[in-house]
């Protein structure tokens, strides 16, 4: 495995749900790592959980997943970041050199699907 993809999240449940669906119809080699950073209940579909008293604890849960990684790359992100399939592409394609990614805005809609309509957007805020 080149790339490994590691987010750590507290109590997004709805938000792991969409994130899971629009990596999975990226149909890319590349392993996801939802470390569950203490939340009540638990997180469907985290890969660990931390058993760490301190909630929210982004640094520990971020070496957790780390840990387990079997990519030779980590791309470390939050929660509420979507990653496209383009910046997946060109991790994948990563030779050592600084990569830098284009920022867009956009919303998961609950297929998993990036939403960028300017009305959707206002929803959202």
């Amino acid at each position: 495995m080149k790339l490994s993809v590691i987010i750590s999240v507290f109590e997004s449940y709805e938000i792991v749900r969409r994130q899971l669906l629009h990596f999975k119809k990226m149909n890319l080699p590349f392993e996801v790592i939802i470390v569950d950073d203490g939340s009540n209940p638990p997180i469907e579909g985290a890969t660990i959980r931390t058993n760490s008293k301190i909630r929210w604890n982004v640094g520990e849960a971020r070496n957790m997943g780390a840990k387990i990684a079997t990519g030779e790359y980590l791309f470390m992100t939050d929660i509420d970041h979507i990653i496209s399939k383009e910046a997946i592409e060109d991790a994948l394609k990563f030779n050592g050199n600084k990569m830098i990614f284009r920022r867009q805005i956009g919303v998961l809609d609950e297929n998993g699907d990036v939403i960028q309509d300017p009305d959707v957007l206002k929803e959202w805020g």
